[in-house]
């Protein structure tokens, strides 16, 4: 609704598969049915990221607006409950729901409120160190706990720490640093199938000295845009759902059946962000 740039989107609600319409609510950024099997939810509980019906929209729709709130309502928005101010972006990775909401005082600045409970609680995640949260990836839960990566500045374009939290999603500790991503919202961090407690995930190559890597930065792109090469990476294994991470023991024969005679060697994978090469599984 609305005209360009202030155009936004109005939920509305069909009670009789469709055949007439009913608009419930305006300003809406998000929104996600709540799970009437919930303790306190009903099958008219909704739960949305709603900007105040006053405020003028900020430039863009990826701009941080302290105008937008994380609400619930339980009777179609005739009344709805902020449950996070400036609750600006939700995810759900079944049954944590996630929420970043933005820091009024410091517009670049987001905080991550977790729910273990499938958005009927929320908490405020607690991080090992005072830096400050720019973006979060949740990029894996399928174990209990939560591997989130965290963008703490506007140099983590190609790399961020990934922290993984307790039973309750909410308390975070350090698991690898400088983990790969790329511009997709992908990272190169991948939970191996079938396997309890085994993750693969690449990481900048520091030991290539910061030369280097700025080097590869520059020639990244090319004039048209294009990917022309990859930052130097290596390939972290954990065993122990990512409390300890070790290089992969390189093969004894390369793909041709040739010995590999190295001595301080280990066998590093392609991951998502290298685009045209697969995923691990």
């Amino acid at each position: 609704e609305g005209s360009f740039p202030n155009r936004y989107l109005a939920l509305f609600l069909s009670q009789d598969f469709g055949r007439s319409w009913k608009k419930i609510a305006s300003n809406i950024f998000q929104f996600e049915w709540g799970d009437p099997s919930v303790e306190g939810f009903t099958e008219k509980t909704i739960m949305a990221c709603l900007r105040k019906s006053d405020a003028s929209p900020k430039n863009t729709f990826m701009d941080w607006d302290p105008n937008i709130d994380f609400v619930r309502s339980h009777n179609f928005f005739e009344s709805s409950d902020i449950v996070i101010p400036h609750g600006n972006r939700f995810a759900i990775h079944h049954p944590y729901w996630f929420v970043a909401a933005m820091n009024p005082q410091e517009e670049l600045e987001v905080k991550l409120h977790v729910s273990p409970d499938q958005g009927k609680s929320f908490r405020r995640s607690q991080f090992p160190y005072q830096l400050s949260e720019r973006s979060y990836r949740v990029v894996d839960s399928k174990e209990g706990s939560v591997f989130v990566q965290v963008s703490h500045s506007e140099r983590d374009t190609s790399s961020a720490n990934v922290y993984m939290s307790g039973p309750g999603g909410h308390l975070y500790t350090l698991s690898l640093r400088s983990v790969v991503k790329d511009y997709r919202g992908l990272s190169d961090f991948e939970h191996i199938n079938g396997v309890d407690g085994v993750y693969v995930a690449n990481v900048i190559d520091n030991s290539q000295g910061d030369a280097a890597i700025l080097g590869t930065l520059s020639s990244l792109f090319g004039a048209d845009g294009a990917v022309t090469s990859m930052l130097p990476t290596k390939t972290k294994i954990s065993f122990d759902k990512g409390a300890m991470w070790t290089d992969i023991k390189p093969p004894a024969k390369d793909s041709q059946g040739r010995v590999l005679q190295c001595d301080d060697c280990a066998l590093h994978l392609n991951g998502k962000t290298a685009g045209y090469l697969g995923p691990v599984y």
